[in-house]
């Protein structure tokens, strides 16, 4: 008797954990549905994506290169 005792205490608690997990698994996955559809209708709002730590745009770089052209340009004419 206590055989069957202990093998319906453990089936039980087998049952309840397996009950737990999908439980689980459907919550985060209800969770989740909720975040992806908001994506997907709205792919590329600029509040949703990820900062990857880029610096804002800086055209210096152009600008040192039009100088130097400048320059090159006008000691070229003078010569």
């Amino acid at each position: 008797m206590s055989f069957l005792l202990s093998f319906v205490v453990e089936v039980a608690d087998t049952l309840s954990r397996i009950v737990f997990r999908s439980f689980s698994l459907s919550l985060l996955l209800l969770a989740a549905s909720g975040t992806i559809r908001a994506q997907a209708q709205d792919p590329f709002t600029q509040n949703r994506l990820p900062d990857l730590g880029m610096m804002p745009e800086s055209h210096e770089g152009e600008k040192h290169f039009a100088e130097m052209a400048k320059a090159f340009g006008e000691a070229s004419m003078k010569n």
